[in-house]
């Protein structure tokens, strides 16, 4: 049997064990996920202020200067067009799409690569860091996990969970989240098994939130409140506390499932 108020407890406590190592490797897997809780664009507006009399038209100046500017691309971009005949227009049309969606597929495809072959094995180590942590203080060093252990085994199998997930999001939302909730212990029983197959990851997890999804996405819609409060500061709570201990809760999390995995059947929660 499990509780959130007992699994956040082990998690506060393993967390202020190790606080300063919890904080660096949340942050980093923060940073790795792109979910630090606030994005910040500072624009750099150029001031055309040249003194106390002459501020306001030098604005509009800048001001006309640009729609002038973009009116005489447009002009140009008019006339080039209209000197191309209808085939040579449909022509540049057609190349200009493919270019663009070549760009854009290439994009993606490094993007996947980075996601397939850095992003993932971090997050196992990372993830093994926090279950580590639950006992005894964990060293960083352990991010280096993935790399180091079946690679290539935590490669494919981490590839082809986000590649179910994505593909039952496609259907609906609904079963992409429920799935994204099959398989949530697949990262951390790589964690301590990186050499067990991918079919056995899988089921293996399947196994462990039999009965346990509902509850663990209650667990999740309990940190709400403190998402908001690190939206309201802008990361930094997120940073520094709200992150390491919902990593350790999760851990806590997995830690407990595991021992109560026995002969393909999982105590409930009540």
């Amino acid at each position: 049997m499990w509780s959130r108020t007992e699994l956040k407890s082990k998690a506060k406590e393993s967390f202020k064990r190790n606080y300063w190592k919890a904080v660096l490797v949340a942050f980093f897997l923060l940073i790795v996920s792109g979910g630090i809780g606030a994005n910040y664009t500072f624009n750099s507006n150029h001031s055309y202020f040249t003194g106390s009399n002459n501020g306001g038209f030098s604005n509009d100046f800048a001001e006309t200067k640009q729609s002038l500017d973009a009116n005489s691309f447009k002009e140009l971009m008019n006339n080039t067009m209209q000197k191309i005949d209808e085939p040579s227009r449909v022509a540049v049309i057609v190349v200009a799409i493919v270019v663009i969606m070549a760009i854009i597929l290439i994009v993606v495809a490094i993007g996947i690569a980075i996601d397939t072959f850095l992003i993932n094995p971090l997050k196992v180590g990372i993830k093994r860091f926090f279950v580590q942590d639950l006992d005894h203080k964990a060293f960083v060093g352990e991010l280096a996990y993935g790399f180091d252990s079946r690679y290539k085994n935590i490669v494919v199998t981490m590839f082809f969970k986000n590649l179910f997930i994505f593909l039952w999001t496609l259907l609906f939302i609904i079963p992409g989240i429920v799935k994204a909730y099959e398989y949530r212990m697949i990262d951390y029983i790589l964690t301590d098994n990186s050499d067990l197959d991918r079919h056995a990851a899988f089921a293996l997890s399947k196994e462990m939130m039999s009965g346990q999804k509902w509850n663990a996405f209650v667990l999740d819609l309990s940190f709400i409140g403190w998402g908001i409060l690190g939206l309201i500061t802008f990361g930094i709570v997120n940073i520094f506390y709200v992150a390491p201990y919902q990593y350790h809760t999760n851990a806590a999390l997995y830690s407990f499932l595991k021992t109560q995995t026995n002969n393909g059947t999982i105590q409930q929660v009540q």
